[in-house]
């Protein structure tokens, strides 16, 4: 038996509703991706924390600075999952726009307005630059 053909505005309905449960799978996917970078940050604290010994007498400028880097990815990884979130609240809170074509543009806004809400640069709350520099320095 041969499928039944949709009309073009059928196919059209069918892949916005695609896209949004692409969108709401993802949203559901983020606490676990989330969790997953939490754990790889909690196990490079972890190691650095019980390996200070082991770093000190093995630790070549190469590793360290590896296990350094590896950590930063991991934390940008962690920020633009926060931001993520950010989106995703303000989806949550404005979904019910979607249903009106006046009101679209104001729910862009909402996104828009989450996603640069959490681009600012990182405030140092107990050291300050110079004082992270001096350390590194320090041989």
């Amino acid at each position: 038996m041969e499928e039944k053909k949709h009309c073009e505005l059928v196919l059209k309905i069918k892949t916005a509703i695609d896209a949004l449960n692409d969108v709401e799978k993802y949203m559901d996917d983020m606490p676990t991706k989330q969790q997953d970078i939490d754990f790889r940050l909690s196990d490079l604290d972890h190691f650095i924390q019980n390996n200070k010994r082991f770093i000190k007498e093995n630790g070549k400028v190469k590793g360290l600075h590896m296990l350094l880097e590896r950590i930063g990815d991991d934390r940008i990884t962690r920020e633009n999952y926060n931001i993520e979130f950010e989106i995703k609240k303000a989806f949550n809170t404005h979904r019910m726009k979607l249903s009106c074509p006046s009101a679209r543009e104001l729910f862009m806004r909402e996104i828009y307005k989450a996603e640069k809400s959490r681009n600012n640069q990182y405030r140092y709350r107990v050291y300050n630059e110079e004082d992270l520099k001096e350390i590194v320095q320090k041989k």
